[in-house]
């Protein structure tokens, strides 16, 4: 079965930590996977020099990150890496998931907390 987490969407996960759009508890695991792929081409000029771009332009930068995905999905012929990052990528969606269904429950519960009805309740016909 081939996993669904490709180089783009890899790199898509990486830039949204850049970005400061990574939830508090995804931003660690961003970190990490940002972290694995400037390891990952480190020594390589160009490669680095796109990571640097990136990072200068605070993840805006979409040429840069459309360089760095075709980078990372040379690199993902190597499984040990791609079990990696993959497995970082998993984590940050299945905490976005986590944190996204805690808020709409939160928002639901806030809800129903401001459409309660005021005033006394009359049960049986009292």
């Amino acid at each position: 079965m081939i996993d669904p987490i490709t180089a783009a969407a890899i790199v898509s996960l990486a830039v949204k930590f850049l970005e400061g759009a990574a939830s508090k508890g995804g931003a660690t695991v961003g970190e990490d996977l940002w972290k694995a792929l400037k390891n990952r081409f480190a020594g390589r000029k160009k490669a680095e020099e796109t990571l640097a771009a990136i990072e200068a332009a605070g993840g805006k930068a979409p040429e840069q990150v459309k360089r760095l995905t075709s980078y990372v999905d040379v690199e993902m012929d190597d499984e040990a890496f791609a079990d990696q990052v993959r497995q970082m990528a998993h984590q940050i969606i299945n905490q976005s998931q986590t944190q996204t269904e805690q808020q709409n429950i939160n928002q639901g519960r806030d809800q129903f907390v401001i459409n309660q009805p005021t005033g006394d309740l009359k049960l049986g016909g009292s």
